[in-house]
């Protein structure tokens, strides 16, 4: 059967267990950056700022300085060096304070015991979320969005052709988010999918009908005019009421 073609990245291997005790986020990003430093054979462990990015496409780098910092805190890892903002990478380690040790269960391997350990060993306090906020009337994508929807091959003015009808989904749909960028990440790449398909179709068509549009077929605008059915039907991908 073939795959979904929005579904074409890596996987990031993830413990329903441990997402549920640390949180969703923080174990994402902790899952990344144990498969960073099980290929490393240095005490600190190093990682390409860059490569973080693309590890975690769907996060702009204020939230990996959020998720970096809870981690942080929760006694899970130890940053050494400049943050994650300040320099070209970041040096890290999963500790070295001593740990409760707990007899780890049969068939458990040693990296999943030692994620056991210093899980158990932390308080049950989970930090306060922050109040998600509704969507600004000039609200406008963060650079490092745009970036790296440029990285994956999307033009910056195609982002921001889209950019109206984003905000109009968000606006008529009354959400309250505090994600803005990513959701704006994955609309666009949904939006530059469908655009590449219907660009594809279209020139299909060309071929077989062997149509060439010339400048003398273009006519003014009439008052009966309405829009064409694959232009409704990009609109209502992009979330806009037909009505």
């Amino acid at each position: 059967m073939p795959v979904h073609p929005l579904i074409s990245d890596h996987a990031i291997s993830l413990s329903a267990t441990l997402a549920a005790t640390i949180g969703l986020e923080e174990a994402i990003l902790l899952s990344v950056l144990n498969d960073a430093a099980r290929l490393q054979t240095q005490p600190q462990a190093r990682l390409n700022s860059d490569t973080l990015r693309r590890q975690v496409p769907f996060w702009d780098d204020s939230t990996i300085v959020r998720v970096l910092d809870s981690l942080t805190a929760k006694g899970l890892l130890q940053l050494h060096g400049p943050a994650f903002t300040q320099a070209a990478g970041i040096v890290f380690s999963f500790g070295n304070a001593p740990t409760p040790q707990i007899a780890p269960e049969r068939n458990t391997s040693p990296a999943q015991s030692v994620t056991v350990q210093r899980v158990a060993a932390q308080p049950q306090s989970k930090p306060q979320p922050t109040r998600p906020a509704p969507m600004p009337e000039q609200w406008q994508p963060s650079e490092e969005a745009v970036q790296r929807l440029e990285q994956h091959g999307i033009p910056r003015a195609f982002s921001f052709s889209q950019l109206d009808a984003f905000i109009l989904q968000g606006q008529e749909q009354g959400s309250n988010r505090n994600d803005w960028n990513t959701r704006f990440f994955r609309f666009i790449k949904n939006q530059w999918v469908y655009a590449q398909n219907d660009a594809g179709r279209f020139r299909r068509q060309q071929e077989r009908t062997g149509f060439q549009p010339t400048q003398e077929e273009a006519q003014p605008i009439t008052g009966d005019w309405q829009p064409s059915s694959d232009a409704l039907q990009i609109l209502q991908r992009a979330g806009i009421d037909p009505q």
